[in-house]
């Protein structure tokens, strides 16, 4: 089993209303449905404070960013995409989001539109409370479990300082500063940026090389899926997350 993630983006899986991307897709959409038929049975639920249950903004302030993120990502680590590669990537993210569910007229139809659609969330809908510190802590403290190593040895407690740094001081660059420390990321490290520099130097010399060698690119992209797809199946197995769905499990 593969993470939702991984499903809408793996190789072919939005191909057709049949692979495992787009029912990944068509999953989420019934269970946000679900998820607003029970919020709205509630006598509790506070329509003028937190507006109709999983609404449009949240869908496209969780959905949609993901393209930009996805691009940004891969220019901080060294992966720089043509335009007719960036136009493929918020292309995909289009089909995705209109199968999810989000409006037609909310769907970008070009970078510049997603560009300005998350400059309007950020203004709108990424404003920090108190609630984004506790997000932050628990997500940081999952690092252990998804990234677990034996403390008891030296070499061990080593790679795990080395991996918080990578990712702290990834997540400063690609979400920001005032983000990352609204979350209470810990700050940017100097090993962390080294390592961020020498993945960025890697990665440009493979790509760069790959885009002279004939069908080069749909090699390199096809093994780095593969990669991502061993990592999240460690992932998966360290967090032992269920995946089936099944809800007798609940």
């Amino acid at each position: 089993m593969k993470s939702q993630l991984q499903e809408v983006t793996a190789p072919n899986s939005m191909k057709s209303r049949y692979s495992d991307g787009y029912k990944a897709c068509i999953r989420i959409r019934m269970v946000h449905a679900h998820m607003r038929k029970a919020m709205n049975s509630k006598e509790d639920w506070d329509y003028q404070k937190w507006d109709q249950p999983i609404h449009q903004v949240i869908y496209t302030a969780t959905i949609l960013p993901f393209a930009l993120l996805a691009t940004l990502g891969g220019n901080i680590l060294g992966v720089i995409n043509t335009r007719q590669e960036r136009e493929d990537i918020f292309h995909l993210w289009r089909l995705i989001a209109h199968v999810v569910g989000v409006h037609p007229s909310l769907i970008p139809t070009c970078e510049q539109d997603i560009w300005r659609l998350t400059w309007m969330e950020l203004h709108q809908v990424f404003i920090p409370d108190e609630s984004t510190a506790i997000l932050g802590e628990a997500l940081w403290k999952s690092l252990d479990e998804i990234f677990p190593f034996d403390q008891t040895k030296m070499i061990e407690r080593w790679k795990r300082e080395l991996t918080h740094n990578y990712i702290s001081s990834l997540a400063h660059l690609m979400l920001g500063n005032e983000i990352a420390t609204s979350l209470t990321f810990p700050k940017k490290s100097i090993t962390g940026l080294a390592l961020i520099g020498g993945i960025f130097a890697t990665n440009l010399t493979r790509t760069s090389f790959a885009r002279f060698v004939p069908q080069g690119i749909d090699r390199l992209g096809n093994r780095k899926s593969l990669k991502r797809q061993t990592l999240m199946q460690k992932i998966i197995q360290n967090t032992h997350a269920d995946l089936s769905y099944d809800r007798s499990r609940v």
